[in-house]
């Protein structure tokens, strides 16, 4: 039996949808891509935070090191790799950069003190030259995270207050460096 020239066109077009479409569903199946997305870093950030009468500083970065001088009418302290984190206020500012002031305010309202103290390894606190200016509030470090201890670089005096310093790292006095206490101790 021969077949109509309708049957045989109808065939050969059947034939050729079914061709196309095992060719789409072959050309569909693609290989899964893996992709990486670089994220920023999550350095976490030293902090301050006010409470009450007290200022306190947290170091939360391994190997950060926080440099603190006395201006007379205020407090620089300024980390060498990260930023600081808190609320600024008229006592102190600095949220976001790498210097933190304790402005002529915050050295009058901290009269319970100003807290240091670490939460990661390697810190450390350095008091750079302040000449005569003095410390008027009580400065209590407390690193024992496995830090690098506390540093006095050039003079450093302190006015009726005590400076406590606890470190489970060493205590130094650079080369011509003086430290002085009026009616406090140390």
């Amino acid at each position: 039996m021969t077949r109509s020239w309708i049957s045989r066109l109808f065939a050969r077009s059947c034939a050729a949808r079914q061709a196309r479409s095992i060719t789409r569903r072959r050309a569909k199946v693609w290989p899964t891509r893996f992709d990486l997305e670089l994220l920023e870093d999550r350095n976490a950030p030293a902090s301050f935070v006010e409470a009450g009468a007290t200022l306190n500083l947290n170091l939360d970065t391994a190997s950060e090191s926080v440099s603190i001088q006395s201006n007379g009418t205020n407090y620089k302290l300024s980390l060498a790799a990260t930023n600081w984190s808190g609320t600024d206020s008229a006592n102190v500012t600095g949220n976001g950069s790498n210097t933190l002031t304790v402005t002529k305010a915050g050295i009058d309202a901290f009269t319970s003190g100003i807290n240091i103290a670490d939460s990661a390894a390697a810190t450390s606190v350095t008091f750079a030259t302040s000449g005569a200016k003095l410390y008027a509030n009580a400065l209590n470090v407390f690193l024992g995270m496995g830090s690098n201890g506390v540093t006095f670089d050039g003079a450093s005096d302190f006015d009726g207050e005590s400076l406590v310093g606890k470190s489970d790292g060493p205590h130094l006095l650079a080369g011509g460096a003086a430290v002085t206490t009026y009616g406090g101790r140390m």
